[in-house]
């Protein structure tokens, strides 16, 4: 890890050390972007926790039994010899991978990330370019708010995403069925 600065992390941070913590801290949350910014925060409550568990269980009633909803689970991410990691709230994946913490992005069928005042710009700018980057198949945001919105994206064969229609929370959470939602082409 080598010499500590001023706040107690190392003065250059790799993805390894942010998976560490992740590990070691259940209080935050940490992140490392491409351009090797860390972002620290503690780990998401209130309405934020509440989005979450409904978008869960309602993915966990409907998708294959092959496929499983997770959380806490880091997302590698690579580009021109740059390591970044990202932790979204929710991930879908194959059972087979199921049991990994830390997940190449080609392995991630889906990605959600809640955005707050404090992450939106990032859910919605820089982790949309480093998702598509790392292979994650789909990703969607949440915008909360009094009517939470969500906007779904697809990996399209030139590596970037297509932004969807984007649907209000609550209608989603209506629908019956999350596998006409999830994989609309199938």
């Amino acid at each position: 890890m080598g010499q500590a600065s001023v706040f107690g992390f190392p003065p250059v941070v790799t993805a390894a050390d942010v998976v560490g913590w992740n590990a070691a801290d259940e209080f935050h949350r940490y992140e490392l972007s491409l351009g090797g910014v860390l972002s620290v925060a503690p780990v998401p409550g209130g309405e934020h926790a509440k989005i979450a568990s409904q978008l869960m269980f309602w993915l966990a009633d409907s998708i294959s039994p092959r496929t499983l909803v997770r959380q806490n689970v880091g997302i590698w991410v690579t580009s021109q010899g740059r390591v970044g990691y990202r932790v979204p709230d929710l991930v879908v994946v194959r059972d087979d991978d199921a049991d990994e913490s830390n997940l190449n992005g080609d392995l991630v069928r889906l990605a959600v990330e809640i955005a707050s005042e404090s992450t939106e710009a990032t859910d919605l700018g820089a982790k949309v370019t480093e998702y598509a980057l790392a292979g994650v198949e789909r990703y969607w945001t949440v915008t909360r708010g009094p009517q939470p919105r969500v906007t779904r994206r697809v990996l399209q064969d030139d590596g970037t995403y297509r932004a969807e229609k984007d649907y209000p929370l609550a209608w989603m959470l209506a629908q019956t069925d999350a596998t006409a939602m999830l994989w609309p082409d199938h």
